[in-house]
């Protein structure tokens, strides 16, 4: 269909240019830390030594896999049925995307809660 000469052929287009590192499917081993939780937020301890880039991301793969299981465990101790995350998208603001998929999942189920997702997002 032909777009008017008054409008931008690209006004309803969203483009996403973005590389994809998929998230490990359990923790990784990595040199150990210590989380603190605190009333301003969260730090972590390391012991002195810094982390390079690949432990950093080793660490938050860990700490994303320990958010799953403590919604797991927050929907148990609430006596709310199950449900299995079967994947999770981290979208970056640069346009860079870090997903995990569950072994096993349905694609068909993981394309519709997509679309899902994207629909609720709304304009401010």
């Amino acid at each position: 269909m032909p777009v008017p000469a008054d409008q931008d052929p690209t006004d309803n287009v969203v483009r996403l240019n973005f590389t994809a590192r998929p998230m490990p499917k359990g923790p990784q081993a990595m040199a150990p830390f210590l989380l603190e939780a605190r009333a301003d937020g969260w730090k972590m301890h390391t012991g002195g030594r810094t982390l390079d880039a690949a432990e950093l991301a080793s660490a938050a793969d860990l700490l994303r896999d320990i958010a799953r299981s403590l919604t797991d465990m927050a929907r148990e101790s609430a006596g709310q049925p199950a449900q299995p995350c079967i994947a999770e998208f981290v979208l970056y603001d640069t346009g860079g995307i870090d997903h995990w998929v569950a072994d096993g999942a349905d694609r068909t189920r993981l394309r519709l809660g997509l679309r899902t997702a994207i629909s609720t997002i709304r304009d401010p």
